[in-house]
């Protein structure tokens, strides 16, 4: 039996093929949205409305439509992005860190969830989890010449990070 919770939790989790398995499974099953024949210009105009009311400041309100959005499509990895920027907005980081889980699950090459993931573990105060989850972003946008903007948000992160968690072990 393992010694702490830490390499308890490490030692349980499921192997990369099962989850790949409940992701295909998932995946191949209809959303909600198909089974009521909501199209998918209603559920993109949906998207945008809110994404409007996230632009202009309305995050709660946009957090209930994106929270819609991943009930009736649970398997879109930007419906569970915009999810969790709404709950950044209003501070509810452990549902937004949840959200962009989620997004990481069914988008695993998509970098943003994780540099947004960072933002929250900042304001949670855990740092090295904010290092961990923008290294990850990196590593994934590195080579894509679409996404230089996020790169250099992202090395702009890990820079201040690594040197506020140097300057926080000074303090000790």
């Amino acid at each position: 039996m393992p010694e702490n919770s830490e390499q308890q939790t490490a030692s349980s989790a499921p192997p990369t093929w099962m989850l790949d398995c409940v992701m295909t499974a998932i995946k191949q099953q209809p959303s909600l949205a198909e089974k009521k024949g909501i199209t998918k210009r209603q559920l993109d105009s949906l998207y945008l409305a809110g994404f409007q009311l996230y632009e202009m400041q309305c995050y709660q309100e946009a957090a209930d439509l994106f929270r819609l959005l991943c009930f009736y499509e649970p398997r879109v990895a930007r419906n569970w992005i915009g999810l969790g920027g709404a709950y950044q907005h209003i501070k509810c980081h452990d549902n937004a860190l949840a959200s962009f889980a989620m997004a990481s699950l069914l988008d695993p090459h998509n970098p943003e969830s994780r540099f947004y993931a960072a933002h929250s573990c900042i304001d949670l105060m855990n740092l090295s989890r904010a290092l961990e989850c923008v290294s990850s972003a990196i590593t994934l946008v590195k080579h894509d010449d679409n996404k230089k903007d996020l790169y250099r948000r992202a090395l702009a992160l890990k820079n201040a990070l690594v040197t506020q968690i140097k300057i926080n072990s000074q303090k000790v």
